[in-house]
């Protein structure tokens, strides 16, 4: 009981770094291949994924016109490779050329770009869902990663590995873990904010809007449903989370 007792605590405070540990060698079993950048997950078997032309039609494309110009051109700002020429961040929208994790990785070669982008993305998109059933619907270790099995690694979500959808995905669980977070956890502090800030660019960013805008209704329709709640209870500290909400 007691050594049951301490492992509990020890996962109430360390929640985030259990996560991301649990996430990372759960990604890794799963796909070793893409992680030891043995095999691109943009050119698997057509039969797998559900948007093939994805991945050398658009993000291919979009991504070696990113490369080249600030790397070998120097240039930032316009690039006339491809058509009349357009704003180099603003043309290929669908490349998410401002997206966090492209800017992470951009100096990768391509080939190895890919892996790295979407073995991260995935690394991510599962913690913030370990985080979400963790600390909003106050799952358990075991059952938090059955739900992380069933949203960031269901059979729909991998078929669409190459494909900016996956980006606005991992962008709008974080966008709802910080929402709740500034509604349910005072002391984040800053770093909530800078959370919540971050999250909502990649969003913007994503290169999927029509799933960025689904995925934010549907956490604010969580978020309302949370704060009815936590008012009903009168737990919620309404000073604390209209500041931060004006902040954000």
């Amino acid at each position: 009981m007691k050594i049951r007792l301490v492992f509990s605590k020890l996962v109430e405070k360390h929640t985030f770094l259990l996560g991301a540990v649990l996430c990372s060698a759960l990604s890794y079993y799963l796909f070793p291949t893409f992680f030891l950048m043995q095999i691109t997950p943009m050119l698997a078997d057509p039969g797998v994924l559900l948007d093939p032309s994805a991945s050398y039609m658009v993000l291919g494309p979009a991504l070696s016109t990113l490369q080249y110009e600030p790397l070998h051109n120097h240039n930032f700002l316009w690039s006339s490779l491809r058509g009349l020429g357009w704003p180099l961040l603003g043309g290929d929208l669908q490349g998410a050329p401002l997206f966090p994790l492209t800017l992470a990785w951009i100096w990768l070669p391509l080939s190895q770009f890919w892996s790295a982008m979407i073995c991260s993305r995935m690394i991510l998109t599962a913690l913030a869902a370990f985080l979400i059933a963790r600390e909003m619907f106050r799952f358990r270790t075991w059952s938090a990663l059955f739900f992380v099995m069933n949203l960031a690694f269901a059979v729909y979500s991998l078929r669409l590995i190459n494909h900016a959808w996956s980006n606005s995905v991992c962008a709008g669980l974080w966008y709802l873990y910080f929402l709740d977070r500034l509604l349910c956890d005072q002391k984040l502090g800053r770093y909530g904010f800078l959370g919540l800030v971050i999250s909502v660019y990649s969003m913007v960013t994503s290169g999927f809007p029509e799933g960025a805008l689904a995925l934010g209704v549907m956490a604010w329709l969580m978020h309302v449903a949370r704060l009815l709640s936590l008012k009903r209870a009168r737990t919620l500290d309404a000073r604390g989370y209209l500041k931060g909400l004006l902040l954000a």
